[in-house]
């Protein structure tokens, strides 16, 4: 087996090596024509880069010369050291290749918790040989970064539950810190995690200062990030983002489908109701305003929302990732590209044997954290309906699918094997010559 993992690391080494020379010599071709070079991509990308230039010019956190509150700043922050100490953003792409073998390597150490070693072993290696782990590895997007820190933040949480040892509590806290300021999408973890430090430490140990030490560890961050927010837009709040997504897309889709009206449409409509443009709706002084309107909106037909909301949720998890790729990279070339329908039935598969592990192993509590960041994720980010955003549930897809299909071919296996079949195919070369005592 040791064999056979270094075989395919190797593998997978080879490949992230040949697509970063394509990319790293494509982005020359795309600088000679004036485009957008890899590995910037469009939308999101292009503000984290910009962003990150401003920081190392001494500009301070600002997008199109403004504070920006809609970002947070672990991301920037990351590419700017890159831009500050390389001049260049591709050394943040290697180091990102590199996070994306080290959370393979994380997939199959938590993954030995309750799995055998093989499938957990193979949940690692397929994480990495992802056609779409290893596509957004390679431009300057946050699913890498911000997978690899939560995903370090459970291993670190799950070994300090077993071993009680402050270290881990304090470490897992920093890495889920680091996450929620990648994205704001992890700040709920935040509750548990905080009620498991102190059960653990002040009420079973009696440790009340690590206790504290490690609250402290997984706020302070989130909090001091709010706190500049408060003191230069005179709101406190982590970022823009959350009233913004809920209104822009929660909403605007939930009545351009109603409506049978574009998602466009509906925006502008909200923009002369509101009397906002596009771009002071992502300002942070205005997410009261656009949290106020998107309730008064909800509270006629949350029932509605809901069945709108939970359908799009249970969708996304089948959603393809591959083409929303490609149309960042390229928005008018996708247009004329066929593409591919077999990444939604892979999906399909893995969620089916994923769904057999959960039924065959409903009393492991290991069962349940990955079901249950799958739903938790799944339901805050489902109806937005950007299909990148189905990554960061893949880790936990492919653990629990893979423990499906090890369980799978163990039963077909065992099945085989019974000495009812055996005595059926008797006539068949299909047993060993028995043991001689």
């Amino acid at each position: 087996m040791k064999l056979f993992i270094i075989f395919v690391v190797s593998f997978a080494i080879g490949i992230y090596s040949s697509y970063l020379l394509y990319a790293y010599q494509a982005s020359l071709t795309q600088q000679q024509r004036g485009e957008i070079a890899l590995p910037k991509i469009y939308d999101d990308s292009l503000e984290y880069t910009e962003i990150a230039e401003n920081l190392s010019q001494g500009k301070g956190f600002t997008l199109r010369g403004e504070p920006n509150y809609f970002r947070t700043p672990t991301y920037p922050l990351f590419l700017a050291a890159s831009l500050s100490l390389f001049r260049s953003f591709w050394p943040a792409i290697i180091l990102q290749v590199i996070l994306t073998f080290a959370t393979g390597l994380i997939l199959y150490l938590f993954g030995k918790n309750f799995l055998p070693s093989f499938a957990a072993a193979f949940a690692g290696l397929y994480y990495i040989l992802h056609p779409a782990v290893l596509l957004y590895s390679s431009v300057t997007m946050t699913d890498t970064f911000f997978i690899f820190f939560l995903m370090s933040s459970l291993l670190l949480g799950v070994t300090f539950l077993r071993t009680e040892r402050v270290m881990y509590g304090l470490v897992a806290a920093v890495a889920l810190s680091i996450a929620i300021l990648t994205r704001p999408i992890a700040i709920c973890l935040a509750f548990p995690a905080i009620g498991v430090l102190y059960y653990v430490l002040y009420i079973k140990n009696r440790q009340q200062l690590a206790a504290h030490l490690c609250a402290i560890a997984l706020l302070a961050l989130p909090l001091l990030w709010s706190y500049r927010n408060y003191q230069q837009s005179g709101v406190y709040s982590l970022t823009s983002l959350t009233s913004y997504n809920f209104l822009a897309y929660n909403l605007a889709n939930f009545e351009a489908q109603k409506k049978g009206i574009t998602r466009e449409a509906v925006l502008s409509e909200y923009e002369q109701k509101l009397g906002l443009s596009g771009q002071q709706m992502f300002d942070l002084q205005h997410s009261s305003v656009l949290s106020e309107f998107t309730l008064s909106k909800l509270n006629s037909s949350w029932l509605d929302y809901t069945v709108y909301h939970v359908s799009r949720s249970a969708a996304f998890i089948l959603t393809p990732v591959l083409p929303d790729f490609l149309k960042r990279i390229d928005p008018t070339a996708i247009e004329n590209i066929e593409l591919p329908r077999i990444e939604p039935i892979i999906s399909l598969v893995w969620f089916l044997f994923a769904s057999y592990f959960i039924y065959k192993n409903k009393k492991s509590p290991y069962t349940w954290l990955c079901a249950g960041l799958i739903l938790y994720f799944a339901l805050l980010v489902g109806p937005v309906v950007i299909p990148r955003y189905k990554l960061q549930t893949e880790p936990f897809l492919i653990l629990l699918a893979a423990g499906g299909l090890y369980a799978a071919c163990k039963t077909t296996l065992s099945f085989y094997s019974n000495s009812k079949f055996q005595s059926m195919t008797s006539f068949l070369p299909l047993q060993k010559a028995k043991r001689q005592d």
